[in-house]
């Protein structure tokens, strides 16, 4: 028996933004089958040092990849989209399995707390009994 794991994984970049956020759909399409996508926004950089603003989008797939396979593979990803440039591709795994995996960068960056609401609102349904 096969078991399929929901994942939310969101996609930022710097440099040549529309570009690549299209390569690295194509290549999150190799991890699992899409079943959403964010709109796209643009985001600050956060960092001590402006590089620019980002494009950030967010894609819901459906993997049979666990957990730590999945985080493995989009760090491949990402280093090997990051070989021609500096640190410009990032590719963030926030929910895996109905959980939010890292709830502190959530907070940190609110437009994933965004990305959430809007392909996982279920997941929030705690805030609403508050």
């Amino acid at each position: 028996m096969v078991v399929y794991y929901t994942a939310l994984i969101v996609l930022g970049t710097n440099t040549m933004p529309a570009t690549k956020l299209i390569k690295m759909l194509g290549c999150l399409k190799a991890l699992g089958a899409m079943i959403k996508y964010s709109d796209i926004i643009c985001t600050k950089f956060l960092r001590p040092i402006d590089e620019g603003d980002f494009l950030n989008e967010a894609v819901l797939i459906s993997t049979t990849l666990s957990k730590i396979l999945l985080e493995n593979k989009l760090r491949c990803i990402a280093d090997f989209m990051n070989i021609d440039s500096s640190h410009d591709i990032d590719l963030d795994l926030v929910t895996y399995d109905g959980a939010i995996v890292n709830k502190g960068k959530v907070i940190k960056y609110p437009f994933l707390f965004d990305f959430i609401k809007q392909l996982q609102p279920e997941l929030l349904t705690w805030r609403q009994n508050t």
